[in-house]
């Protein structure tokens, strides 16, 4: 069960709002612009160099909500797998059933786009994940050299 405390906004709205803030304000959707209108809206306190300074509660939130996006998106993903096998299968017996070249090739491309469209969903969040996976232990080694400090 999630609990969600007061003035807590999730990330999806606030990048909603960011979106919404930018066009009113006549601002071109450059990743600068919406970075500011992201944390603004937020109520993440921008230091004078421009870099961020989010509080640790605000930044374990930040990791939450992306692992729950991650773990959404995963079992998604899941779904869309077992929904493509389903739809495989079926376009298999179909395809069996007929012997109409033109039929039959059609099939063969729609499966050709789908699969070559996933393989390369595939690889480039298995890249994206072992990105991150190797950044990881370097986090937790600037967190406690840092700590180290105080």
């Amino acid at each position: 069960m999630t609990t969600v405390r007061p003035g807590f906004q999730p990330p999806v709205e606030i990048a909603r709002g960011a979106l919404k803030l930018l066009s009113e304000l006549g601002l071109p959707p450059t990743p600068e612009n919406y970075e500011a209108q992201y944390y603004a809206i937020a109520g993440i306190p921008v230091s004078t160099r421009g870099s961020v300074v989010a509080t640790p509660a605000q930044t374990l939130e930040l990791i939450r909500t992306l692992v729950q996006t991650i773990t959404a998106a995963k079992d998604g993903l899941h779904s869309e797998f077992a929904h493509f096998s389903e739809a495989a299968i079926s376009l298999m017996a179909e395809a069996g059933a007929t012997e109409d070249a033109l039929t039959l090739k059609d099939l063969y491309q729609a499966m050709h786009a789908s699969s070559s469209w996933l393989l390369s969903q595939v690889d480039e969040a298995s890249r994206e994940l072992a990105t991150t996976r190797d950044r990881l232990p370097r986090c937790t080694l600037n967190s406690n050299a840092s700590s180290n400090l105080h």
